[in-house]
């Protein structure tokens, strides 16, 4: 057995920082490599960072905050060479269902940056403990019901921008009460907003088709699906005939700010951020496992937990919302060639370059584009297959599934607009 003496070991910082640590054998077919990589996942990051900020009730701009902020801090301290950190479809509706206790946009943004401070600090204190073996050990059940609740809860909240109807305020700004009106009194869908969200379902799943028959693994169809329907807006002058669209995203980088300590609020935030740190914990061990068994790296969990802690602590002081390892982005990145954690910092700068040159133009995008794109990205985000199998299996499963996702999916509404 070989002993590895303490002078072999390499220094603390690469250790620490295992993006330090690729580059002493870094080279420039790497950085070719990692370039053409972040870029290709900055093209689809976005479009999804925006999608998921509105879907968690916040304006499209803190999505885009936690993509540039969340992704740069996690490639850095990241064990794993391909994940990208940011907003998360799951994590976004667990955001959503957790800070709807406050009631205006102003406080919403708030408690959510004050969320990710909470979630950043449990996941230290589960790495500090060396605690994140034990996630292994909560019932896949468990993770079937919430993605199922989550994605129910996603379709609900996004209807009301998918058809256009118009906020009534009050207890019964619901789906379900606006969904009734609807079909009883002919409510009050706009018809060119739900033909902009129908369109863009269909030419999402039809660029992945394409995408598919032709091999062409690295086309960003969310980014184009995107740009087009903004495009049908500003031709046809479809914002004067209701069609409601994003408005105005500054153009300027996150400044530093320190969160808002409240400790009232943050009594009713602990539960909620418990769950959301250990579920983003889930998501990132999830996609790092599946990566390492493609590229045989190594994988080391205690890592990934100070990582994703550190991206959400860090990403609170640059009002960010609370995210986790994205399943999309980092499949992406692998597939586009990523060969280090820079590919992740190549992102996030190409996500900072986007928003700061291209914010004034985004005000087009329909809102119903992005409603759309969540819609579709429910649809896979449950595991049909999981789900059926766990009905069948036992009554105790079928339970679990169904308390799990009726908990988090209650007949409400965000003020999400």
């Amino acid at each position: 057995m070989t002993v590895t003496s303490q002078e072999d070991r390499p220094p603390w910082i690469y250790r620490v920082v295992p993006a330090f640590d690729a580059l002493r054998h870094y080279r420039l077919t790497d950085a070719r490599a990692d370039l053409l990589a972040g870029i290709t996942v900055a093209a689809v990051a976005v479009p999804q960072a925006m999608a998921y900020a509105l879907a968690a009730g916040l304006p499209a701009q803190y999505g885009l905050y936690t993509a540039i902020i969340m992704t740069a801090v996690g490639a850095l301290f990241a064990s794993s060479r391909q994940l990208i950190n940011g907003p998360t479809n799951a994590i976004s509706i667990a955001v959503l269902s957790v800070i709807s206790i406050v009631p205006s946009v102003d406080e919403k943004i708030q408690a959510a940056v004050l969320l990710a401070f909470m979630v950043g600090i449990i996941q230290l204190v589960i790495t500090s403990m060396r605690l994140g073996d034990l996630t292994r050990y909560i019932s896949h059940s468990v993770i079937i019901g919430f993605t199922l609740g989550a994605s129910a809860l996603l379709v609900l909240d996004q209807m009301k921008n998918l058809l256009g109807l118009a906020s009534m305020g009050g207890v019964h700004d619901t789906f379900l009460y606006r969904f009734w009106l609807t079909m009883t009194q002919g409510g009050d869908v706009n018809a060119a907003t739900l033909s902009i969200g129908l369109a863009t379902m269909a030419m999402v799943l039809g660029l992945r088709w394409l995408k598919n028959l032709l091999g062409l693994r690295l086309l960003p169809e969310l980014l184009i699906t995107v740009l087009a329907m903004a495009a049908v807006v500003a031709w046809f002058g479809l914002e004067a005939n209701g069609v409601r669209v994003v408005g105005e995203i500054p153009a300027r980088l996150p400044t530093p700010t320190l969160p808002t300590i409240d400790y009232e609020l943050i009594r009713e935030l602990s539960g909620g951020a418990l769950a959301i740190a250990i579920l983003g914990l889930l998501e990132a061990i999830a996609m790092s496992k599946a990566i390492a068994a493609q590229t045989r790296q190594r994988f080391n969990v205690n890592q990934l937990c100070l990582s994703e802690g550190l991206a959400n602590f860090t990403g609170s002081f640059f009002q960010c919302m609370p995210g986790s390892g994205s399943l999309t982005r980092s499949a992406i990145n692998h597939q586009a060639g990523a060969v280090s954690q820079w590919s992740g910092v190549v992102s996030a700068v190409a996500v900072a370059l986007i928003m700061v040159a291209f914010a004034p133009y985004a005000r087009l995008i329909p809102r119903a584009a992005l409603a759309g794109i969540l819609i579709v990205s429910a649809w896979k985000m449950i595991d049909w297959g999981g789900l059926f199998y766990h009905l069948r299996v036992t009554r105790f499963d079928s339970v679990i599934i169904g308390v799990t996702a009726f908990r988090l999916s209650p007949s409400r509404s965000s003020s999400a607009s």
